[in-house]
């Protein structure tokens, strides 16, 4: 069964094709910037807002992983950190329009700290058209109860496409704090580095049918040993 990652950050697709050995493609689905393959693994650079409805259509992927860098909205998420959000609320003028969107695949709320980096499971991201100020970020964090915003909109109408082909997957790195979260610069390869290593959990452990994607203690151990 294919899987299926589609990212609209360079620097994530970077580090993908080397850690996974993908090979460039000569074709791409509408709107792509470049597909890359080995076996049954598939990475596409989009930032086209119909690039999962592309890939569920052309390669039929048992999971889409959405792969992208954003901002905190909370001073517990660092740079560094990654979130796997499993709600996805729209603010402002576009709230009303099409609504909150809800995954079923992190259904559970729980937060890891490994040495390197800290993981969120489950919460929420707030979608916004834009560039957002310091204090309307403020704002979202204190009404949503928000752990990071989507700045281009692309989270709700991402989730919003799901359907029973694929199961969606979104995995966020954050490389930018709320006001008053003091963080040290993390460069933008190694929060993708972090991202891949949830997504290399996420797959070894759909490969053992005994296993849960949001186990603590296993996701510990596996984290840890991509770290080092």
């Amino acid at each position: 069964m294919i899987t299926a990652i589609l990212t609209p950050k360079d620097a994530i697709a970077k580090v993908f094709v080397r850690e996974l050995g993908l090979e460039k493609l000569p074709e791409v689905p509408h709107g792509s910037e470049a597909t890359y393959r080995k076996g049954d693994t598939i990475l596409v650079v989009s930032k086209d807002i119909g690039a999962a409805a592309a890939i569920r259509s052309k390669y039929l992927p048992e999971r889409l992983y959405y792969a992208n860098f954003w901002t905190s909205a909370t001073s517990e998420r660092y740079a560094g950190d990654v979130v796997l959000p499993n709600a996805f609320i729209p603010h402002g003028e576009l709230s009303g329009t099409d609504g909150a969107a809800f995954l079923e695949n992190y259904e559970e709320q729980e937060d890891y700290d490994f040495e390197t980096f800290g993981l969120s499971v489950g919460g929420v991201c707030v979608s916004a058209e834009g560039e957002i100020s310091d204090e309307t970020l403020v704002e979202i964090a204190s009404e949503y109860g928000a752990d990071i915003v989507d700045e281009e909109w692309t989270a709700v109408m991402f989730a919003a496409e799901g359907g029973e082909d694929a199961s969606t997957y979104p995995i966020y790195g954050v490389v930018w704090g709320i006001v008053g979260n003091e963080t040290e610069n993390v460069s933008e390869e190694t929060v993708a580095k972090n991202v891949f290593a949830i997504f290399r959990y996420l797959e070894d452990t759909f490969s053992d049918e005994d296993r849960s994607p949001t186990d603590g203690d296993e996701l510990t151990d596996d984290v840890h040993d991509e770290q080092t």
